[in-house]
């Protein structure tokens, strides 16, 4: 079905990126290790935090 998904998996687990959002890696499984993320409501210049998604390791 997808020939180069044994590729493209390893590849994925080398990805060490700390960028805008934080730092992105991904574990033997190509599952995040660090995938916390906050949605923001924006009103009036205020930021209200509405939810926070992913593990908190």
């Amino acid at each position: 079905m997808f020939p180069d998904r044994h590729r493209i998996a390893a590849a994925t687990r080398q990805v060490r990126h700390n960028g805008v959002t934080g730092r992105r890696s991904f574990d033997e499984e190509v599952k995040p290790t660090h995938s916390i993320s906050t949605i923001y409501h924006a009103k009036n210049q205020k930021r209200t935090p509405l939810k926070t998604i992913g593990d908190k390791k």
